[in-house]
């Protein structure tokens, strides 16, 4: 394995690390519509002001919702792209990849590559270099997805 093969799965890692790090906020985006966001969880009885104050109440956590569905939506849409990609790998890759896109981190990845997939982490080791060779013919892996690019392009969308 010569130094550029080295040099792209470096980079194919850092996008999976990307990936996992979209996935994890796209997780707690869920959270927060499910928890603190979630208009039917308003008692706008509580709220002592007038009418008009509890619409613009109500109207700013719908827009708020909206907001947030918005960014889940096109960090769904990198996600699902990923998976499609994911399909034309063999099984054990796959699961290899999912468990690193679903895992919290690495002793979690391995937990469940283990006790779920029954691939140990030498395997994983010794498999990785190999899927992200071949990963890096189907991904862009010099322009990894960020929160930070997924909300620069929602901003210059809505202007």
């Amino acid at each position: 394995m010569g130094d550029a093969d080295k040099e792209i799965i470096k980079h194919v890692k850092s996008y999976l690390k990307s990936m996992r790090e979209i996935r994890i906020y796209r997780d707690s985006l869920l959270d927060e519509i499910n928890d603190c966001y979630d208009v039917r969880s308003i008692d706008i009885s509580s709220i002592k002001v007038s009418a008009a104050d509890k619409a613009e109440v109500m109207n700013n956590r719908i827009v708020r919702n909206e907001y947030i569905i918005n960014i889940i939506n096109e960090i769904e849409l990198i996600i699902n792209e990923f998976y499609i990609v994911m399909l034309m790998f063999p099984l054990k890759q796959r699961n290899i990849l999912k468990a690193h896109l679903n895992a919290g981190g690495y002793t979690e990845m391995i937990n469940v590559l283990e006790n779920k997939y029954f691939i140990s982490s030498s395997t994983y080791n010794r498999m990785l270099p190999k899927i992200c060779l071949e990963l890096s013919q189907y991904i862009d892996y010099l322009k990894p997805p960020s929160i930070k690019n997924i909300m620069k392009e929602r901003t210059e969308k809505n202007g």
